[in-house]
């Protein structure tokens, strides 16, 4: 099913899996889209990319993922540092 933000009920969200920003998010009984700032998957891609380049290393065999980020999604993001 599609998500309508126009007609949105909280504390309803969109299916927001694999973003990389905060994206939607109900504040004041109002629905509030953030386009802006990383969620944890962004974080994490951005210090990945920071490890490739300062370390010259791939980041790919690294082993800590945030909790909060699935394994899979992960390990995608590794091969995407690494890629840089």
């Amino acid at each position: 099913m599609n998500f309508d933000a126009d007609h949105a009920v909280a504390p309803n969200l969109p299916i927001q899996t694999n973003s990389l920003n905060m994206g939607y998010y109900w504040k004041d009984n109002a629905l509030v889209f953030d386009p802006n700032h990383a969620n944890e998957s962004g974080r994490y891609l951005g210090s990945l990319i920071c490890y490739a380049i300062l370390f010259k290393l791939s980041p790919e065999k690294l082993k800590y993922q945030p909790k909060e980020v699935p394994a899979d999604f992960a390990a995608y993001l590794r091969s995407v540092a690494a890629k840089q």
